[in-house]
């Protein structure tokens, strides 16, 4: 058999020819020129950036950035252009934890210039998994030279707009504060948020001569009679207008997030209370333009009103028959509570809605909240006769001290209102002047021998109601402990201002409306009188003397001695027995629900 031929394998070597030769040479050239370029190329960017860009050290200034949150916001001053909010231009610290070489030596060292910051806080936000994290905002400027003086790696500035309060806690309650978004959150930056956040400046009614003097002699009562808290509102008495508006416990303005929430909020406006006995103004008013009812008229009060099986008593009972005047002076629930009666629901009604007491009020403020008052098939024969002394029924400071500018000044409830050019509700007409001249008839008696006479002002006509309530808790209320208030007008024969002054949870023996409250009014309005230049009626006067600035001192001694002087001389099982038999079964006639 015959193989196939094999081919011969031709191992011999190509030959190219001149042309592939002369093209291979220019591309082996080019490639090696590229390379070259390329490589010249790394280096001189290397070069620059060890020359021009700093690397591997951080830098060891902080460094500033600008950052605008909002657009600059108006200004909040007072009646008289006293400056009261502003926004200010400040610098807030930052780190960026990439680039903290040392973040245990910046957790020791920050905290020895910033005092408000601790090792720990600077350590645990300085491990969190971020490229930025706040430190601490609105520094100081002395602050920022002494973080700049320590020259820690990985720290930076931001320029901010901060709300600034120049007057921090006399005013804070009235102006308000702002979130770190620069919005109105409470107060006039809440109420006026769109005015200021478009650059608008706002114009108070505030008085911040008045509102100093009225936050001073609250802070003397409060100390002078280990109190609770304490707060109070002034009314222009011709305008409605609020000229000082003041609520004890404060805070600093400035350091809104930081203070006890329990002093955010403002009583005047926040806080619905029983009024007590001050509520008798509006009893005597109703009853004389509806019942044509003489303030000579006598009353008989010798003995404890039995409705049912409830009763009503008289904490300093008189026991004799009382003219209507003095049923007011003497501040006779038993009396009052007559009168009442012979009115009727419906017409005490009537005039609590015409008074603005059954409505919250918008002064143009955040924060108003609604009064708590019997349903209207609740609103029977004892509950009209509870309420005629200021129990059962609970309204706002603000409704309070404008219902009574309205009975005592000029028979008409304007909207009180805090803002000038602001918006209101018509006027309402309710007394007669008539009326309002014999209201004023007996909140003059009620400083000159009834339970007013510490809000006595030497030289002036000075008229004024006193009350006391108990607290309310869990099932009931609270024998021991009560709410002290006084409203007061002045002066009495041409009124320029009307206070109301209310003292919570004083001591012993003050708890009083004409112990705690009454005197607290005075010392505002010694000094109310000089700022606002009022004249006096009589020839001898003595204004911001230094013993009148201590009044209230001396009134609260005298206060707890003769405490201590009747708890002697008085069996205490029965008086506690009498007080709690007197003030529960009251408030049970309205709180009943099967009580009809």
């Amino acid at each position: 058999m015959k193989l196939p031929r094999q081919r011969r394998k031709d191992n011999r070597r190509k030959q190219f020819g001149p042309a592939k030769s002369v093209n291979g040479f220019r591309f082996r050239a080019w490639a090696a020129c590229a390379f070259l370029v390329f490589g010249f190329g790394v280096i001189g960017v290397r070069l620059l950036s060890l020359g021009f860009i700093p690397y591997g050290e951080p830098e060891t200034t902080p460094r500033l950035t600008t950052y605008t949150p909002f657009e600059q916001r108006g200004n909040i001053l007072d009646r008289n252009g006293e400056l009261m909010a502003t926004t200010l231009s400040v610098y807030s610290l930052f780190a960026d934890p990439a680039n903290v070489l040392d973040s245990e030596q910046v957790a020791r060292q920050l905290p020895t210039v910033l005092t408000d910051l601790t090792t720990q806080d600077v350590r645990n936000k300085l491990s969190r998994n971020s490229r930025f994290v706040w430190l601490k905002r609105a520094l100081t400027p002395h602050e920022v030279y002494q973080v700049n003086a320590l020259g820690l790696p990985g720290l930076g500035f931001r320029k901010e707009d901060r709300r600034m309060y120049p007057q921090q806690n006399v005013a804070a309650h009235v102006i308000g504060a702002t979130n770190y978004q620069g919005q109105g959150i409470s107060g006039i930056e809440g109420g006026a948020e769109e005015k200021l956040a478009s650059g608008e400046d706002v114009a108070l009614t505030i008085d911040m001569r008045l509102q100093r003097a009225l936050h001073d002699a609250l802070e003397r009562t409060m100390e002078a009679h280990g109190a609770k808290g304490a707060w109070g509102i002034t009314l222009d008495a011709n305008t409605a207008e609020v000229v000082a508006m003041v609520s004890l416990p404060d805070y600093d303005a400035n350091a809104y997030g930081k203070a006890p929430r329990s002093s955010w909020l403002n009583r005047n406006l926040g806080g619905v209370y029983e009024m007590g006995s001050t509520f008798k103004t509006f009893t005597l008013a109703m009853a004389k333009q509806e019942l044509g009812l003489s303030l000579e008229e006598e009353i008989d009060c010798t003995k404890p009103l039995r409705i049912g099986r409830f009763t009503i008593r008289d904490s300093h009972a008189k026991r004799k028959w009382l003219k209507a005047r003095e049923v007011f002076a003497y501040s006779s629930n038993i009396g009052a509570a007559q009168i009442a009666d012979r009115m009727g629901p419906e017409v005490q009604q009537n005039y609590f809605q015409k008074l603005g007491l059954l409505d919250s009020v918008d002064i143009g403020m955040v924060t108003s909240v609604t009064p708590l008052y019997p349903e209207h098939h609740r609103w029977k024969r004892i509950a009209t006769m509870s309420m005629s002394y200021g129990h059962g029924i609970a309204v706002t400071p603000i409704q309070m001290v404008s219902a009574v500018r309205a009975a005592a000044v000029d028979g008409v409830l304007k909207q009180p209102y805090t803002m000038i050019g602001q918006e209101r509700l018509p006027d309402q007409p309710v007394f007669k002047p008539t009326t309002v001249a014999a209201v004023r008839d007996l909140l003059g008696d009620v400083t000159e021998y009834g339970t007013g006479s510490h809000a006595r002002v030497h030289g002036y006509k000075v008229g004024g109601k006193t009350g006391t309530s108990e607290k309310s808790v869990a099932g009931g209320y609270d024998d021991k402990k009560h709410v002290a208030s006084f409203v007061g007008v002045m002066p009495l024969d041409n009124p320029r201002f009307v206070t109301l002054i209310m003292v919570d949870e004083a001591d012993e023996g003050a708890a009083g409306g004409g112990v705690a409250a009454a005197p607290a009014f005075a010392d505002f309005a010694k000094q109310a009188v000089a700022i606002l230049g009022i004249a006096p009626t009589e020839k001898t006067v003595e204004l911001l003397k230094p013993e009148a600035q201590n009044g209230v001192l001396q009134a609260a001694a005298k206060a707890k001695a003769r405490a201590k002087i009747q708890a002697q001389a008085a069996p205490k099982k029965a008086t506690r027995k009498a007080q709690k038999y007197d003030k529960h079964e009251i408030i049970t006639a309205y709180y009943h629900p099967t009580y009809q």
